[in-house]
């Protein structure tokens, strides 16, 4: 068992990006909880990661139906959060202070709201930017570039309940865990703008 879930580690770790379309990158999603005593686990390129550059926005939206493998046995525990969208949106500083990040990274932390479920609940969520010294010149010569240059690490953890999930057919219970690495990037705007869901 415990290799298995250092396998799928490892898998998450080094899959590549999947484009969704021209100009929109999905990144893979980790998620983990605890169900029917069972340690449960998925990974899916289910995480769209977006920088609203004129309001410095940051927005996350992972689609639980995308961690699904396609095994009806090993799919159960994700039957009934798999027509839901998480979605996360904060307000990060100007770039000019995320220059400071550069060359290597910055861990800041971003006060926020999720949405799941419905429900809406205030969140911190603690981000790390990376890059590397080659990148971050660039990017000082040009803020713009920011989402080209600079990848986003991240994890959310939260509890059923507090999005009223631990009263569906499955009973969730237990902290339910997302972890994204090294996630694209993608620049808000009117025309990617549509890919945002609530649910």
């Amino acid at each position: 068992m415990a290799k298995k879930i250092n396998y799928f580690i490892l898998l998450f770790f080094i899959s590549p990006f999947i484009g969704l379309s021209q100009n929109v990158i999905a990144s893979d999603a980790y998620i983990q909880s605890c169900y029917n005593r069972h340690e449960c686990y998925s990974i899916g390129n289910s995480a769209l990661i977006f920088l609203d550059q004129r309001t410095n926005e940051f927005i996350i939206q992972v689609d639980f139906n995308k961690f699904k493998i396609g095994n009806d046995t090993l799919d159960e525990w994700l039957v009934n959060l798999s027509e839901s969208n998480l979605v996360f949106r904060g307000q990060l500083k100007p770039h000019n202070d995320l220059l400071l990040s550069i060359p290597v990274f910055k861990t800041i932390s971003v006060k926020g709201t999720i949405n799941f479920n419905g429900y809406d609940k205030p969140y911190n969520l603690d981000l790390i930017f990376l890059g590397n010294a080659r990148e971050g010149l660039q990017m000082m010569s040009s803020p713009s570039n920011f989402t080209d240059v600079t990848k986003a690490s991240l994890q959310i953890a939260f509890n059923p309940k507090d999005f009223k999930i631990d009263s569906r057919n499955h009973h969730y219970k237990k902290t339910i865990t997302i972890s994204i690495s090294r996630g694209y990037i993608n620049n808000l705007t009117p025309e990617t703008a549509p890919l945002l869901k609530y649910k």
